[in-house]
């Protein structure tokens, strides 16, 4: 019986497919970008999901562990779970460079960014598009620098999507655009309780990309916070994850402990709002 871990996958449609308990997964990867595909897929394209710039660079790369040992219901496929505090990533790969760090440790999975002015965004694709979708997590900042921001995002691509960003001092807002590139567009803003180190906080961005009337709603804590709507940027969403944004100063870290993907039918109690 073999270890668990990536080996080649043994259909050769991809670089490399996860065994667990000798069993073959849907979790695969190709030039260190790891997706879901469902044992019987439909063909559908794939990005890089790396995109460099001045101002950060975006990798997919909480997938790389985080789909791998997960609580879910196969038979629905909006619906994802992963538990970072007990699933086990021994053999998976972690990334280290000048600009950040991301590494699983029993806390969770923590990302580091340690230069100023730069961003740093990690998720995971998911095998179908939706076109309403929440991402949930829960965390726990550890390095808070004056004017970092910490936040939750979803995407239709590498350079197009939305994000709930909270900074060190309680200012939070919806953003849309591309914060890999620095093309953000603020579309609400609020005050929340500041982000502490070592005090979980619970951050989840529900999305509704369907036409003109398409919806945005923040929660900080369980709390609704912010609403907007975006228009028709995004036709629908492929991805999900999280994102660290320093200001004048570094380190800023946090270690996620859950990550949760929501879809249409368990998305967050009165998401709408007044915009319902």
């Amino acid at each position: 019986m073999r270890p668990d871990g990536w080996y080649p996958d043994p259909g050769q449609s991809h670089e490399l497919r996860y065994l667990d308990h000798d069993q073959w997964t849907s979790f695969v990867s190709d030039h260190g970008l790891v997706v879901e595909e469902p044992v019987a897929p439909r063909r559908r394209p794939r990005w890089p999901w790396v995109v460099g710039g001045l101002v950060g660079v975006l990798v997919i790369a909480l997938g790389a562990a985080a789909l791998v040992s997960v609580n879910r219901e196969l038979d629905d496929l909006d619906v994802y779970v992963a538990d970072l505090t007990t699933t086990t990533h021994a053999g998976l790969p972690t990334s280290t460079s000048a600009r950040s760090v991301r590494e699983y440790t029993a806390d969770g999975y923590r990302e580091a960014v340690l230069v100023p002015n730069t961003v740093e965004a990690a998720g995971i694709v998911s095998p179908t598009a939706h076109t309403v979708l929440a991402i949930k997590v829960d965390v726990v900042p550890t390095e808070v620098p004056v004017a970092a921001e910490f936040g939750v995002q979803c995407w239709q691509s590498e350079t197009r999507g939305y994000g709930l960003l909270v900074s060190s001092d309680g200012a939070a807002r919806l953003v849309s655009g591309s914060v890999p590139n620095g093309d953000v567009t603020t579309l609400d803003t609020a005050t929340v309780d500041p982000l502490r180190p070592g005090v979980p906080r619970t951050l989840t961005l529900a999305c509704d990309v369907v036409g003109d009337r398409g919806i945005l709603a923040g929660y900080v804590d369980g709390t609704r916070v912010l609403t907007a709507r975006p228009g028709n940027a995004l036709i629908e969403i492929n991805a999900g994850g999280v994102v660290v944004w320093t200001g004048g100063a570094a380190p800023a870290s946090w270690t996620v402990t859950r990550y949760e993907r929501m879809g249409v039918h368990n998305m967050p109690a009165g998401w709408r709002g007044d915009l319902g």
